[in-house]
């Protein structure tokens, strides 16, 4: 950030441009898969999916209360 004279913002909207790249190069070769079975681009996307969901809006895996109460919504308690 500081190499280049970008400000935090600036730098954050970089990280979420190339995020949103990196999705689309995955979900393309996900999709275009035809010669390999789907279990393990199934899993790589579905850890992809994880990770995306810990660290969207905060550090879930050290602030691990946060991430104990989204694990809790989806299986211990009823709709």
């Amino acid at each position: 950030m500081k190499e280049h004279g970008m400000t935090n913002d600036d730098a954050c909207e970089k990280i979420k441009e190339l995020i949103e790249n990196s999705w689309k190069d995955m979900l393309h070769h996900y999709l275009t898969l035809t010669d390999q079975p789907m279990v393990v681009p199934q899993m790589i996307l579905n850890l992809s999916r994880t990770v995306d969901n810990m660290y969207k809006h905060t550090d879930a895996y050290t602030n691990s209360d946060i991430l104990k109460d989204t694990i809790r919504m989806l299986f211990a308690e009823p709709m």
